[in-house]
């Protein structure tokens, strides 16, 4: 073994990622699986975001791209980190310079929940709640879904980490939190005796792009880049790369209520989709499918789905 793969295998990893709870929990998994993977010792770095700093307005009023990965991405290239752990979700669909992703992780749970306080008695699908409930949840695709099922419910906006949700919902300021499954169960609040959580069918209320996964992140200059590709999960990686390229073709971000989900089945790739105004009542469901795993066409083919159904109002601009 030559001295610079020597020098390579005793350094330590430096882990960026954000400090929340559920950020850290996830970290921390992941530094075990880099650990065993690459034989090297991980040090995790907390690193506060743009995002993680203003919580008392929606994200789409903060005015910017990146909202929880540009500090990430700054501490990557400046060298303070050598690798960043995203959700995929939250990274902008526009890559940035000198940076790429190295794996995409197993795919957690896709689809999103309902979080009800423990002895809940009352009606627990969206469609039967009373008028009034009061639904938190931090996502425009998620408020123009609930409407779209029931428009007598309220929406309210409810940012923070996942233990400042739950203390709202705890404390009553909300009936029912809405929000994505994965981080609720890698948070460890699925087991929570506090709380009831109902899922929703990615089927009927469409996650985002990306969401429940996982990616490893770094400078396209990095000793680590090969290493870290044993780690990518290549399903994953073909279903989420369709989800984002159709957020890409429709120049959407935070602010597009769009939901999407994808799937691989008997070797077709289906991706499904809903495009809707932000009171729910427009909306326009879209599906495509292809045996060609690496088709450039499916999101393309969608927008012109959605001009020839005469819905291009819903889009952007």
């Amino acid at each position: 073994m030559g001295d610079s793969e020597t020098l390579m295998e005793s350094t330590v990893i430096k882990l960026g990622t954000r400090g929340s709870r559920l950020a850290l929990a996830q970290a921390n998994a992941v530094a075990l699986q880099l650990k065993s993977s690459l034989k090297r010792d991980v040090e995790i770095i907390t690193i506060k975001t743009l995002g993680d700093q203003i919580t008392d307005r929606p994200l789409r009023d903060i005015g910017t791209q990146g909202v929880f990965t540009k500090e990430l991405d700054e501490a990557l290239l400046d060298g303070r980190i050598d690798v960043a752990l995203h959700c995929l979700k939250d990274m902008p669909t526009t890559k940035v310079k000198n940076l790429e992703i190295a794996a995409y992780l197993p795919r957690e749970e896709i689809h999103d929940c309902l979080v009800y306080p423990a002895g809940y008695k009352g009606p627990t699908s969206i469609e039967s709640l009373p008028s009034g409930f009061r639904i938190g949840t931090s996502a425009i695709r998620r408020k123009a879904q609930i409407l779209r099922k029931n428009q007598a419910v309220t929406v309210l906006e409810c940012r923070g980490n996942l233990d400042t949700r739950m203390q709202k919902l705890l404390n009553g300021d909300i009936d029912v939190l809405c929000l994505a499954k994965a981080g609720l169960k890698r948070g460890g609040f699925t087991s929570d005796p506090r709380l009831m959580v109902v899922d929703l069918s990615e089927r009927d209320f469409y996650p985002c792009a990306g969401q429940g996964c996982l990616v490893l992140q770094v400078l396209k200059s990095s000793e680590l880049k090969k290493s870290m590709k044993r780690l990518n999960h290549k399903e994953t990686e073909i279903c989420v790369r369709y989800e984002r390229d159709l957020l890409a073709m429709l120049e959407g971000g935070c602010s597009l209520p769009l939901g999407v989900f994808s799937e691989i089945v008997d070797g077709e790739m289906i991706l499904k989709a809903i495009l809707l105004n932000e009171d729910g009542n427009e909306f326009v469901t879209l599906s495509q499918a292809t045996r060609d795993l690496k088709d450039p066409l499916i999101a393309e083919n969608m927008l012109t789905e959605i001009r020839e159904r005469n819905m291009q109002h819903l889009l952007p601009g």
